[in-house]
């Protein structure tokens, strides 16, 4: 996977994630970081297999780009400051992609005991799983 040169999605210093859930977050981050949507030949060819092969519109049915964890954060303090806070300990992500609203969720919701992430392009689950898996405790946050 080679990485066009653009902005990062996350920004921070990495060295000063020193707990190790903390770690395990920066580790996550840098393998999505390395992510580019819509260059990857095998995910468009299977778009296009399963646009044809399930009579979807590509319009509607589109190879979409990635929702950064910063973007959750400000999604949970709206929601926040409408008065609302996420209750559950499950949480389900549609369109899950490679896994940035998951993590996000796993990191910022200390309640969650689950979190599942559904996507229908095995190109970016392959992404997913292999952020999860650069993890050194991967069962120390609420993600999977």
């Amino acid at each position: 996977m080679q990485r066009r040169s653009r902005q990062r999605y996350t920004r921070w210093n990495a060295s000063l994630a020193t707990s190790p859930v903390a770690r395990n977050l920066a580790a996550i981050l840098e393998r999505l970081e390395g992510y580019e949507p819509w260059t990857d030949k095998e995910e468009i060819a299977q778009h296009e297999l399963l646009a044809e092969k399930h009579g979807w519109s590509k319009a509607r049915f589109g190879i979409y780009g990635v929702t950064p964890c910063a973007t959750v954060g400000r999604v949970l303090a709206a929601i926040r400051d409408r008065g609302a806070e996420p209750s559950g300990v499950d949480a389900v992500v549609l369109g899950s992609s490679v896994g940035w609203v998951a993590f996000a969720l796993a990191f910022q919701l200390p309640k969650l005991r689950r979190t599942v992430g559904v996507e229908i392009l095995s190109p970016r689950v392959y992404v997913a799983n292999a952020a999860f898996g650069s993890c050194e405790h991967a069962a120390s946050f609420g993600g999977r």
